[in-house]
């Protein structure tokens, strides 16, 4: 669902202070929400705790389903906020009816109230008002924006920078406010769900690394997954920047032509529970009243050249990054020329850089990941360097909805990223690199090692995670398991079958998968479920299920294994049919695995 933007909005956002506020979801971003408007709200000397007791002035209430813990609930009785629990049907009405503006929390499903979604407003809207001591960096998509948020922040911290990394990893987006930070530069991953409600937030670096069918459990169809993407790239400006690969060019077209009108646009894209990748589907500019037009430079990506007929539909202002074909180390940036002698499009190639020294930073790390890395690192430099060249006086271009920032932020520590080539990656500690979770090694026994990929969420992070394991031509049992959150897998299991000798599937989905499998001709092995109902329960009882499911499955997958095997949690699921999150799934899985000790000692 997304709103459609109007000029009263940010007058909204503007006047916090005199609404009603609710606040629905009291996790990492509620608490984040409700930390900064206590400050910006009622710790000043203009809204003293009377007035708002007397309901004169801003309000704050909490809407969450779960029952809160006693710490939270002195917090908020302290700071005189009122709670309501979601499983009040009337309260729940109350609070939609009665605030005037609510801050959703990220992954709640609010197609069913349509209704309210003028009141809906983001975290990230309200965070790009405020924020204006550095450049914003946004990175979204559906597989590996964890991998590569993490590597930049690892990267750019080196370089003595001041850098805050946060949003759909780590701490809340308004924490950076709430703590008064100030740091030189903001790196966020951003989720489909922190994106669909905003109408201003606009990075001045928007990284996209990819597209694949996912949450159409909350998104009701692929089309509306893509929209909520597309905002990342929505609110920038001819000044911003944005890297993208090169398979999403056909789809971004409708957004890319300066007039675009509903008539014009393509066949929405189908509904159905594909799982393919977006690539040759079409898309619609669904937003008939202000339809979505694509004002930065865009710097697309791919790993290998692309074919004429792609490079072709580059807009003259954009720029195509690729690794070379006889250096698969060198990065290739392809232009067009400046020539308006003819019709015809020619092109520049200039080579600007090498991965090399960036891929002994992570050992699982995908070369596409590498490559946007890189690309993020050059593009960088060019934000830093047009601001360098600015004068003193003068600060970057200020347009409707544009961060703005100045010299002076740049110069004291941005500088170091003037040169992306310049970087000593050799010095980087490469165990700092490793993201948790994802293709993580735990062990080896029995010569047989043992890989953490809990946070494969998704079909496309499992395939990519097996393909990557394949290439070291060792066998692989897999451990599948979670939610599928409405998405088939049976072309996963079609896909990974030449890779993987035995599949183990644990968890809710498991006789799906083992149907799935048998489908395919692909060997099964299903972790029974003695008490079904426990997993429609959240409670205690239901993660002592999933501990012991997960063990049974590891050793299951130890006692089919052979020397040399490598065995790959990998669930291409979510973990919520039996632990609080991926973190969790994977804590658990390493415990046990670590607790193994010899195959002799397990019971088959």
């Amino acid at each position: 669902m997304l709103l459609t933007f109007n000029f009263n909005y940010r007058k909204k956002i503007m006047d916090l202070k005199n609404k009603k506020i609710g606040i629905w979801g009291f996790g990492v971003v509620g608490k984040s929400v409700t930390k900064y408007l206590i400050n910006k709200l009622l710790n000043t000397p203009e809204f003293e705790q009377k007035s708002y007791i007397n309901s004169k002035t801003s309000q704050i209430q909490i809407l969450d389903k779960r029952e809160l813990t006693e710490q939270e609930k002195t917090y908020l009785k302290h700071n005189k906020i009122t709670f309501v629990n979601q499983g009040d049907s009337q309260a729940f009405e109350n609070f939609l009816e009665n605030n005037d503006l609510i801050v959703t929390s990220a992954g709640i499903d609010l197609r069913n109230y349509k209704k309210y979604s003028h009141k809906f407003i983001s975290e990230l809207d309200i965070f790009f008002k405020e924020f204006s001591s550095g450049p914003i960096v946004g990175i979204t998509g559906t597989v590996g924006k964890t991998t590569i948020t993490h590597m930049l922040d690892q990267i750019i911290k080196h370089q003595n920078i001041n850098i805050w990394t946060g949003g759909n990893i780590g701490a809340g987006v308004l924490d950076v406010l709430e703590n008064n930070l100030a740091p030189d530069l903001v790196l966020l991953e951003l989720s489909s769900f922190q994106l669909e409600l905003c109408q201003t937030f606009a990075p001045d670096l928007a990284i996209w690394t990819n597209f694949f069918p996912n949450h159409l459990d909350k998104h009701s169809n692929l089309q509306e997954y893509f929209m909520a993407k597309m905002q990342i790239l929505a609110h920038q400006t001819t000044d911003q920047f944005a890297l993208l690969p090169i398979s999403l060019i056909d789809q971004l077209q409708p957004f890319i032509q300066t007039q675009i009108t509903q008539k014009e646009s393509p066949t929405a894209i189908s509904t159905s529970n594909t799982n393919t990748s977006i690539t040759n589907t079409s898309i619609t500019n669904t937003s008939t009243t202000n339809p979505i037009q694509i004002k930065s430079k865009l710097y697309f990506f791919s790993e290998n050249k692309p074919t004429k007929e792609l490079i072709d539909k580059l807009r003259p202002q954009d720029a195509l990054l690729y690794l070379d074909h006889n250096d698969q180390n060198t990065v290739i940036k392809l232009s067009q020329k400046q020539d308006a002698s003819n019709n015809q499009q020619n092109y520049n190639t200039e080579t600007i850089g090498s991965i090399e020294q960036i891929d002994k930073l992570a050992e699982f790390t995908f070369r596409e990941n590498l490559l946007i890395i890189f690309g993020s690192l050059y593009i960088f430099s060019k934000i830093v360097n047009k601001t360098l060249a600015l004068s003193d006086a003068c600060s970057a271009k200020a347009t409707d909805g544009m961060h703005k920032y100045t010299k002076n932020n740049i110069t004291t520590s941005l500088a170091k990223l003037a040169d992306p080539n310049a970087i000593n990656f050799a010095e980087i500690d490469p165990l700092a690199c490793q993201v948790e979770h994802r293709l993580e090694k735990v062990a080896s026994i029995n010569s047989i090692e043992f890989y953490n990929d809990s946070k494969a969420t998704t079909i496309s992070s499992t395939i990519a995670a097996v393909q990557k394991l394949a290439s070291k031509n060792k066998p692989i049992i897999l451990i599948l398991g979670g939610l599928s959150k409405g998405v088939d897998r049976s072309p996963m299991i079609s896909e990974i079958k030449k890779y993987v000798k035995l599949v183990i599937s644990f968890g809710k989905e498991a006789e799906i998968i083992k149907n799935m499998c048998e489908q395919a001709n692909l060997p099964c092995q299903s972790i029974e479920i003695l008490d079904k109902l426990i997993l429609e329960k959240s409670s205690p009882e239901q993660l002592v299920l999933g501990k012991l499911l997960l063990e049974q499955a590891v050793k299951a997958s130890f006692l089919a294994a052979q020397l040399n095997d490598q065995i790959l949690l990998s669930p291409s699921g979510s973990s919520y049919d039996l632990f609080k999150d991926y973190q969790e799934r994977g804590r658990i899985f390493k415990q046990i695995v670590l607790g193994l000790t010899d195959k002799t000692t397990l019971k088959k």
